[in-house]
């Protein structure tokens, strides 16, 4: 009996595991593609990169943006932050080892799978940059992040970005809510708000400018895959029932 519950439990195991979509990372490390970029590492209006599986574009979205021209973007090693201006006229986050990209002037970040089919997001990282001599307050910025099915906007969600500590900015890690980051979408979409020290934010003044790492994202199972979870849980349950009429 125990063994043959132990057989069981590893067979329904499985088929729950091959069920579940792994989760991927868009990290802008390994091999980026870089196609969608005339200037790469920088990005103007509708250039894309595309990372671990997923399209990641800069978009600006103020009136009559010009493709090719106006700057939103720029993907920064941080072995040579000085190529992406981080000291000379930005000052970008200190305590990230590898790539990361940061919109700039006020643009918009927007992320898509290069498959068919919805995906789910739970987690990313961010950090507000500063432009050089600005004086930024506790609240620099607010970032938010949208997500959209094929038939709009689904969710909304709003995440306060902090000013410097001690005079540097450093990434963190931000989680949307339960229920968002269970909320299967096509597009996420993240933009943001700077402030000033009276606690009004806007996007109008080309510094809501911040850094964005580490976006976790999960694919929504295909139907096989639910077939699948679905038969081992079906397993599980028809063995509890014969376990409960042998034990009475």
């Amino acid at each position: 009996m125990k063994r043959n519950l132990t057989h069981l439990l590893l067979g329904t195991a499985t088929l729950l595991a091959g069920g579940t979509s792994q989760a991927v990372t868009v990290d802008f490390e390994g091999a980026i593609g870089s196609s969608g970029i005339a200037f790469y590492p920088l990005l103007t209006h509708n250039d894309y990169l595309v990372n671990n599986g997923y399209f990641v574009g800069a978009l600006n979205t103020k009136a009559a943006p010009v493709a090719g021209a106006d700057l939103v973007g720029v993907v920064v090693d941080s072995t040579n932050t000085a190529a992406a201006g981080c000291g000379d006229f930005l000052v970008c986050p200190t305590n990230n080892t590898g790539n990361y990209l940061i919109a700039l002037n006020d643009g918009l970040i927007d992320v898509q799978s290069t498959v068919t089919g919805g995906f789910f997001t739970s987690q990313f990282s961010a950090s507000f940059v500063a432009v050089l001599g600005d004086t930024v307050p506790a609240g620099a910025m607010i970032l938010q992040v949208e997500g959209y099915s094929a038939a709009g906007q689904v969710f909304s969600q709003q995440f306060s970005i902090p000013g410097p500590t001690t005079s540097t900015y450093s990434f963190a890690t931000y989680s949307l809510s339960a229920v968002n980051a269970s909320t299967a979408i096509v597009e996420l979409a993240f933009r943001g708000f700077v402030c000033n020290a009276a606690g009004s934010c806007n996007r109008t003044s080309d510094k809501a400018q911040f850094a964005l790492d580490n976006v976790v994202l999960t694919p929504v199972p295909e139907p096989s895959q639910w077939l699948l979870m679905g038969l081992g849980l079906v397993a599980m349950g028809g063995f509890a029932r014969r376990s409960a009429r042998t034990a009475t």
